[in-house]
């Protein structure tokens, strides 16, 4: 029993040694993110891509295997998180770009957008899938490429550092389309683009579901089209596309003969104007805050009063009215013939919940007729209690806007649009203020009776 109670002794004391030995704080791994290896790089992208037959890319040609020991380096400008690129990861340098087919899945947490890779390429396949160079390890029983297995990728292609900016190349549609082969599997931005009417209409999302493997939705720049190519599989294939017109980034690739990009999110689709090309507004409700177009307006001079909106005399006893001309219902308001001294009024906007939204901004139109000096100001506040008297809150004055102004001998032709006014740093409930100033005492011309329409007040967020 001695022996025994001597045993356990040992070995707890033993126990306790090792424990009061062990490390309770482990070490973070080191930062890797601004380690650079320095690869000796010996060739560019495009040199790469001079490997192919010279009938590229107006007809198939052969792939092509890498016995020149060469290093080229580039920043990841695509990768696979959102499900649009699979299997791959798209890489660009200041001469071109490629396609990296590689045997894995979750490549981004490895090779993100924005790391720059060593790309070592001897051992490996240049060839083309319909047009579209790619670089892969080896060719299968049809002679296409096959990526490189997860075992090798790191092998081939050794990372750098991260984050590295990357620059989308601003194009035309029309510049995109007649260079195609120098922007193949380059980033690439055009500005006014819009979907077609057809499919925003019908409230098309980005792709078919999955088992699709890939659906097309026509973008246009007013000039060209292209094709953008979404994946049944990829994360966002349910969002719908917006209405509007703005710019697009994204990797451009080919089919065949045609002309392609695969975004890599949608946050690449920034179609944040609402006209389009033909001049049509559309607005993509998702984005929409707030919108005041005054279709409920019946009778022309007669007392404004849409639900929800304060119209408040301050000075004056001169309301806001409602106004029609021709095809267009708005609000108005002037000081002519009140022989008021001194007029203010107020049209104040219902609750607009801020909360959450990326990048309010705010946007209206207006149009002047008679224009003698009376003013239209634009305040927001944050404490208003959302029913009458306006004065008790406090109000800050909103600036970059346009007004109409300088039609003193009549109306002026055409409204004036205010711009995008940003509503950055107000956040949870806020209440928009059109407030008029004005005068009439005497009917000479001192008096300041300047008429003001309003029309299409909107707060949009990213």
């Amino acid at each position: 029993m001695k022996r025994v109670l001597y045993t356990l002794s040992i070995i707890a004391l033993a126990a306790l040694s090792f424990t009061s030995c062990v490390k309770k704080d482990f070490d973070a791994p080191p930062d890797q993110t601004k380690y650079d290896p320095n690869l000796p790089v010996n060739a560019t992208v495009q040199m790469v891509k001079g490997l192919l037959d010279p009938n590229y890319p107006n007809a198939a040609v052969p792939a092509v295997k890498i016995d020149s020991d060469w290093t080229v380096a580039g920043i990841i400008v695509a990768d696979d998180k959102s499900g649009n690129f699979y299997k791959q990861i798209v890489i660009q340098d200041s001469t071109a770009g490629i396609s990296l087919l590689l045997d894995a899945n979750s490549l981004y947490n490895d090779y993100p957008v924005g790391r720059k890779v060593y790309v070592k390429l001897k051992g490996l396949y240049i060839g083309t899938y319909r047009s579209l160079p790619q670089l892969g390890y080896n060719l299968d029983g049809t002679n296409s490429l096959n990526g490189i297995p997860s075992s090798l990728i790191s092998k081939f292609i050794v990372k750098a550092t991260f984050p590295n900016t990357v620059t989308p190349i601003a194009l035309t549609m029309t510049q995109l389309n007649a260079n195609k082969a120098k922007y193949t599997n380059c980033l690439v931005s055009i500005p006014n683009c819009e979907f077609q009417f057809s499919d925003v209409e019908n409230g098309a999302s980005y792709a078919d579901p999955a088992p699709s493997s890939g659906t097309s939705r026509f973008v246009s720049d007013c000039a060209g089209s292209l094709e953008l190519r979404t994946s049944g599989y990829s994360s966002f294939q349910s969002y719908k596309i917006p209405g509007g017109n703005g710019t697009i980034t994204g990797v451009f690739t080919v089919y065949n003969n045609s002309s392609q990009m695969v975004i890599r999110d949608t946050s690449d689709v920034k179609f944040y104007n609402p006209v389009r090309c033909d001049g049509n507004v559309v607005i993509d409700p998702a984005r929409v805050l707030y919108r005041e177009t005054f279709e409920t307006v019946t009778s022309n001079n007669a007392t404004l009063n849409i639900a929800g909106m304060v119209n408040f005399a301050e000075m004056g006893n001169k309301p806001y009215q409602q106004g029609i001309f021709s095809n267009d219902k708005f609000a108005k308001i002037s000081g002519f013939s009140t022989g008021q001294a001194v007029i203010k009024s107020w049209l104040i906007t219902p609750a607009i919940n801020l909360a959450g939204a990326g990048n309010p901004k705010l946007s209206f139109r207006t149009l002047d007729g008679f224009d003698n000096g009376a003013t239209l100001k634009v305040y927001i506040s944050t404490n208003y209690s959302g029913t009458g008297n306006p004065t008790s809150a406090t109000w800050t004055p909103l600036t970059g806007y346009t007004i109409a102004n300088g039609s003193t001998t009549g109306y002026a032709p055409d409204w004036t649009a205010s711009g995008d006014v940003s509503l950055a740093g107000n956040s949870g409930t806020v209440y928009i203020a059109f407030v008029y100033e004005g005068a009439d005492p005497s009917g000479t011309s001192s008096d300041k009776t300047t008429t003001f329409e309003l029309d299409n007040i909107t707060v949009l967020k990213d």
